[in-house]
């Protein structure tokens, strides 16, 4: 059970850097109710790929978490308590820590919009609408996180077995529908927002229980399935926005991403993943999340609002310029703080 699964690290990796790719789209989309800018017109290109991206980037790291999850349960002997003050403070502590010191001065001090967050919003307005849990930005991820770990290490004795652990999936479906159906106006730290990743932990836990199945399907059909899955979800892509075929058509995707990357990776880390690029990334991937944004904002409102020029280009080309441009300022801010970090709480060396 201590094995290591690549194609999971993979894929939160990828989901990381992916989500600064999404942010820097979604000016040029036709309709998202959660972003307040928008462009001068929508961008056809940089639509389709939005669409694309919602249905892997998000809930793949929700999925990866389930199962990374399920692992932890069925490998650690400690109790509820014990797990649920661990993960608290791995959630919770840099979801505060990150608004009260980042979040909030940045956002006020370059007065950006953001959901739940004004124009024009002050300091006491900005962090009595953080403290509200109202105003996350990025965060909510975190926030929905912890709530559907907490769901998910409820029903430990569940996912502990294969035998039980469909009970605990189909649990988490009707715990989605309730969800959506009657918490869908609550605006408090994110308690609107469990479905997907209750649904997609739940798939996580269901593939860790059924890793032997993927590894005895070979990696040309693993490549083969997870190739059609995906391109035939993304090819009706466009007749699945509401519920319940949005979450269908996510978990849908979501699982032939995975095999997808399951039969290109197989049981040892790919040559990207050895790279020292890579293993910085997969180490600091949750950092790089944190501190991503505001980029993909500032370059949209002090470049795109203030030039016709960039307003000129088409949204493909913008997001083909400001993506990377968002990339490397997240990277160098990223490498500031691990090493502001490793100067506070410097690693302990051993002793013969």
């Amino acid at each position: 059970m201590n094995r290591r699964f690549p194609y999971i690290s993979l894929l939160k990796t990828l989901a990381m850097l992916m989500v600064v790719l999404l942010h820097s789209s979604l000016y040029f989309v036709n309709f998202n109710p959660f972003w307040p800018l928008k462009a001068n017109a929508p961008d056809a290109v940089v639509d389709g790929m939005v669409r694309v991206l919602e249905c892997m980037v998000v809930p793949g790291f929700f999925m990866a978490s389930g199962f990374l999850l399920t692992r932890s349960l069925c490998v650690s002997s400690k109790g509820w308590p014990a797990q649920a003050a661990g993960r608290s403070k791995r959630l919770l502590l840099p979801y505060f820590v990150t608004g009260i010191l980042y979040l909030v001065p940045v956002y006020t001090l370059l007065d950006l919009p953001s959901f739940m967050r004004p124009e024009g919003a002050g300091w006491t307005d900005g962090y009595s609408a953080f403290f509200r849990g109202q105003f996350a930005d990025h965060l909510w991820f975190l926030m929905a996180l912890f709530w559907s770990t907490l769901v998910f290490l409820c029903m430990a004795p569940l996912l502990r077995k294969r035998s039980t652990v469909w009970a605990a999936a189909a649990l988490s479906v009707g715990l989605a529908w309730l969800n959506t159906t009657y918490m869908s106006h609550w605006c408090y730290y994110n308690l609107s927002q469990l479905a997907q990743p209750l649904l997609m932990m739940a798939l996580g836990a269901v593939l860790f229980h059924n890793h032997v199945l993927l590894e005895r399907m070979g990696r040309w059909n693993l490549l083969t399935g997870g190739l059609v899955l995906t391109v035939g979800i993304l090819c009706i892509i466009h007749w699945t926005d509401g519920n319940p075929a949005w979450h269908t058509r996510n978990i849908l995707c979501t699982l032939g991403l995975a095999l997808l990357l399951y039969g290109m990776v197989g049981e040892k880390p790919c040559r990207l993943q050895q790279t020292r690029a890579g293993m910085w990334f997969e180490k600091n991937s949750m950092l790089f999340y944190l501190l991503h944004s505001p980029f993909p904002l500032i370059c949209f409102v002090y470049i795109y609002r203030n030039s016709e020029w960039v307003q000129s280009l088409p949204g493909a080309i913008y997001v083909s310029i400001f993506f990377p441009l968002a990339v490397l300022c997240t990277i160098l801010l990223t490498r500031s703080v691990v090493k502001i970090l490793s100067k506070i709480n410097p690693p302990q060396s051993g002793k013969a």
